[in-house]
């Protein structure tokens, strides 16, 4: 009997794939089979992209947690490369990262538009910084939007200052944008920002 089973087994697998290849030689049936594969392969394609997205959207969280958690550290062209020493530094590379310097303020303002804030638009208030090694831009703070203009902010301090900060990614606005500012300021500029944390001398 287990032998007839296995007979009646083959007819069936042999009668399934006649079947299944006579279908497929019908033109309409084969435009269907090929529409269908299309579509499998485009749903193959559109998950592992799925895929490979979570997993650098991963990636960049845990390095930004990282930059977060990382002891605070002075800021240096090691970690942050000059407008005049080397490329601007990745995002993961750098954002968050808590970094300590000294210098003087320069007594220019300029402001970062397209700024949300607890359901507020307005600017980031921003100040070249100079160092002894070379000028950072310094988020200073936040200024509403106010008939299409930034706010009074309070202006940045005179005189020499420690501050405390983490570092963002560059801007592409010109006041944001150290290759930019360099050539206007004649001097080497850090490729990142540099958002004070609260309490900090110059915060607005």
């Amino acid at each position: 009997s287990s032998d007839l089973q296995v007979i009646v087994e083959q007819r069936i697998v042999e009668f399934v794939v006649r079947t299944l290849i006579w279908t497929l030689r019908q033109r309409r049936y084969a435009s269907i089979a090929a529409a269908m594969l299309l579509i499998a392969i485009g749903c193959v394609i559109a998950g592992t992209w799925q895929i490979q997205r979570f997993r650098q959207s991963v990636h960049d969280n845990d390095a930004l947690d990282r930059n977060a958690r990382a002891a605070s550290v002075p800021l240096s062209s090691v970690g942050v490369p000059l407008t005049s020493t080397g490329s601007t530094p990745g995002r993961d590379a750098i954002r968050y990262r808590t970094v300590t310097t000294s210098g003087t303020y320069l007594p220019t303002t300029a402001y970062l538009d397209g700024k949300v804030i607890s359901d507020t638009g307005g600017y980031y208030a921003l100040s070249p910084l100079r160092t002894s090694t070379g000028i950072v831009l310094v988020i200073r703070g936040f200024g509403a939007d106010v008939a299409g203009h930034p706010g009074q902010v309070t202006p940045a301090p005179s005189g020499r200052v420690s501050v405390t900060g983490r570092l963002e990614t560059v801007s592409s606005d010109r006041a944001g944008n150290p290759t930019e500012q360099a050539q206007t300021l004649g001097s080497p500029v850090y490729q990142a920002l540099l958002k004070l944390l609260p309490t900090q001398p110059g915060g607005a």
